[in-house]
């Protein structure tokens, strides 16, 4: 019986680290690969001093995934490759660049039950906090949003996070902050 139990507990860890290895492979969503060169996409749109690119209306309903850590915008209208996610219409997806690497990639879809456990059978069961999945070098979260008046899911996003290049953007983006705030208040003290 135990031998069962063994091998039951060696296939199951396979199994799952086979799938999970998948999101090492992908390397991002489709093609957009994490740490690819932002000049290869000719369809993402620099949207940094923008912040209407990062405006969608869902249902009726104005959202805006406006954040400083996401700089660009894919132009997907009428492209084929983003036009949905199994049977989710894809809304918009957004990229954060590094240094002129892709350093991040969020999909905002319309809220399907089904994506969820695309998400499961691409890349395992979430092995992080909630539904997130982490390989050696990359982040995948699946977040759902609900709306204030019905309390149901109406969109989805999935961010795929190149995690080197993620870390290195907080290392730089916190010392700009700090410096910034050292400045600030050299100047508050000069005023007394």
């Amino acid at each position: 019986m135990r031998l069962y139990i063994s091998l039951f507990i060696i296939i199951s860890f396979n199994a799952f680290s086979q799938n999970i290895e998948k999101l090492e492979e992908n390397n991002g969503f489709r093609s957009i690969k994490l740490g690819g060169d932002i000049s290869n996409y000719p369809f993402a749109v620099d949207a940094t001093s923008n912040s209407d690119k990062f405006t969608l209306y869902i249902n009726n309903t104005r959202y805006s995934f406006s954040n400083p850590d996401l700089n660009y915008v894919l132009d997907i209208k009428d492209n084929k490759e983003f036009e949905s996610l199994d049977n989710a219409k894809i809304l918009g997806i957004y990229l954060g660049v590094f240094k002129g690497k892709i350093r991040e990639v969020k999909i905002i879809t319309e809220y399907k039950p089904y994506t969820l456990q695309l998400l499961k059978l691409a890349f395992g069961e979430p092995n992080g906090f909630w539904n997130q999945w982490s390989s050696n070098n990359i982040w995948c979260n699946y977040i759902t949003e609900p709306t204030e008046k019905t309390k149901k899911p109406n969109w989805a996003w999935i961010k795929f996070t190149d995690k080197l290049l993620d870390e290195q953007f907080e290392i730089e983006k916190n010392a700009k902050l700090k410096a910034d705030k050292e400045l600030k208040q050299k100047r508050a003290i000069s005023e007394f």
